[in-house]
């Protein structure tokens, strides 16, 4: 072993340690903290736990090679089963953080890429979702679980987009014309996921009509406003961005819908400029994926804490992984052959999933449309799947953050 590697490894060792012993004080702290002081300080005894597993995260993602997301629900799970709730503070930065997180995903999806594969990745991204959703649905219809079970399909239906652009480029295959499809037919995907989740939690009003016009005018105006901003307007263009997301959340509570939608499109709007922009994508990836993400997804796990870890619940999350995950594997698999691709690890790519899941559960937990059991469900077989695809294509799983 060389010098560098030694320490390279000292340091990794050193990098292992300070996480499992922020994470085992942040344990320690939810526990022993008497009742008395939770309950005078409430919000920042909450807000401590949380950053404690941010930060615990951060350094785990390190020591076991896995997405942050992952390791922040299984945490805030954990924690959550030992008491820690969420505040009404916390509620408020994950709802923005959700709406953060999608247009995150949305500026993702690289239009040109997608243009120049519309027809086969639109088919084959279409034809992913579909598969699982149909197949999803009727095992929880025959179970029993009339109310949610169709947006709990969808919501195990969707495909990470940053998850399977990370596994390509951990296999050399992202600038190949089929690692190029097969992103192309994520970010298909996502749009259909989207779309059709929206489609289920928006309520038929006149106020729609204000709400369309809203959401394809604004983003266009402001995408070009945006391009003629100088790069030294003291982080103008970032300031915006912020103010939009922030306001469109409003708008769309005014209206009593949700603002996935509108922060969806609007990132899909921004794509072209934030890829062109290094410095804008860092700026807003440095305040989603480091604050409000990590905030999102640990409240996501002490959300689903109060589901009772029964075996009838195990095998229920488990069933659902199973089938949506084969559903969407097969599906993408033989979309592939019917235009001559034959790279089985392609359609595995398919499978991994995280922000989109998340964001459905959480939501649909939120607004009553889904109970507790199939909100957790969904998050786990979120992890599983995304576990399973980065374990099947390479040696490492993916480190992407959504």
């Amino acid at each position: 072993m060389t010098a560098r590697h030694k320490l390279r490894f000292r340091y990794k060792a050193l990098f292992d340690a300070i996480g499992i012993l922020i994470a085992v004080a942040t344990f320690v702290l939810a526990v022993a903290t008497p009742e008395s002081v939770r309950e005078e300080h409430m919000n920042l005894y909450t807000l401590n736990i949380v950053a404690g597993v941010i930060l615990s995260a951060a350094f785990l993602a390190e020591t076991f090679g896995l997405a942050p997301a992952v390791i922040e629900i299984l945490l805030g799970f954990g924690v959550g089963k030992v008491g820690v709730h969420p505040v009404e503070s916390l509620e408020t930065l994950s709802l923005i953080g959700s709406v953060f997180l999608l247009f995150v995903a949305g500026t993702e999806v690289d239009l040109n890429i997608l243009r120049k594969n519309l027809k086969d990745s639109v088919g084959i991204g279409t034809a992913s979702v579909v598969a699982p959703l149909l197949s999803t649905y009727a095992l929880l219809v025959y179970l029993g679980y009339s109310e949610g079970a169709l947006l709990a399909s969808i919501g195990v239906s969707t495909t990470g987009v940053a998850i399977v652009y990370s596994i390509l480029r951990k296999t050399g295959l992202y600038r190949h014309p089929r690692g190029q499809l097969i992103l192309s037919a994520a970010m298909a995907a996502d749009i259909v996921s989207v779309l059709l989740f929206s489609s289920m939690i928006i309520e038929p009003t006149p106020l729609l009509i204000i709400y369309a016009f809203v959401l394809l005018v604004v983003p266009y105006m402001l995408n070009r406003f945006i391009h003629l901003i100088p790069r030294v307007a003291h982080e103008l263009e970032v300031r915006l961005i912020l103010a939009l997301l922030v306001g469109a959340a409003l708008f769309s509570e005014a209206l009593k819908l949700h603002a996935v939608l509108f922060a969806f499109v609007l990132g899909l709007a921004f794509s072209d400029e934030v890829a062109k922009r290094r410095d804008l994508k860092e700026k807003i990836e440095g305040i989603v994926l480091g604050f409000l993400a990590p905030i999102f997804f640990t409240t996501a796990g002490l959300t689903v804490a109060d589901v009772s870890l029964t075996t009838s619940y195990i095998i229920l999350a488990t069933a659902i992984f199973l089938i949506s995950y084969t559903a969407k594997v097969v599906t993408s698999y033989f979309g592939l052959r019917l235009i001559g691709i034959r790279d089985s690890k392609l359609p595995i790519m398919m499978g991994a999933r995280m922000t989109v899941s998340t964001v459905i559960a959480y939501t649909g937990l939120s607004t009553g449309l889904l109970t507790g059991e199939l909100a957790g469900a969904i998050i786990l077989s979120a992890i599983a799947a995304t576990l399973t695809s980065g374990l099947l294509t390479s040696r490492t799983t993916p480190e992407a953050v959504v």
